[in-house]
């Protein structure tokens, strides 16, 4: 429910209607955590629309209290979509993934690498493994200076 990236014909008909839209303009999806096969059928069916992939969303995962209950408030939020450190082991396996995938096609679509980048280091690794770009939502709302630092190790 509600993860469309899930599902491979699903998701390139609705790419394939947005790539009509916007014409020339580059096209990168943003996807969930999936397995090997689910992924690479997701990425050939879009494959001939999509300029990049960006991924990982968040992951979903129940959250509980220390007796195991419900930790967050309404019915119906045992699981949440987790973010930060926690899903940076996910995010670097679906970037390893995403690489091997686009060499195996001869693709050329952007990779860029999402989820649990936390510090300058973290850059540099998935930019090492291969990524074109790498992005931080939550490190920067603690953060806001990351990019800048990073930037400023450049030289």
């Amino acid at each position: 429910e509600g993860e469309l990236f899930r599902d491979a014909q699903t998701s390139a008909a609705i790419v394939r209607k947005i790539k009509e839209r916007i014409g020339d303009t580059p096209l990168i999806i943003k996807i969930g955590a999936l397995p090997e096969d689910r992924l690479a059928a997701v990425i050939e069916a879009c494959l001939p629309f999509i300029d990049g992939v960006a991924a990982i969303n968040t992951v979903p995962l129940s959250i509980v209290d220390a007796a195991g209950h419900q930790a967050l408030p309404g019915n119906g939020r045992l699981k949440s979509g987790v973010c930060g450190a926690a899903i940076a082991g996910v995010a670097t396996e679906m970037t390893a993934r995403l690489l091997t995938i686009r060499d195996r096609l001869k693709a050329t679509f952007a990779v860029v690498s999402v989820g649990g980048v936390m510090t300058e280091d973290d850059v540099d690794h998935r930019l090492a493994m291969g990524a074109d770009l790498v992005m931080s939502a939550t490190a920067a709302m603690w953060d806001p200076l990351l990019a800048a630092r990073w930037k400023s190790r450049q030289g």
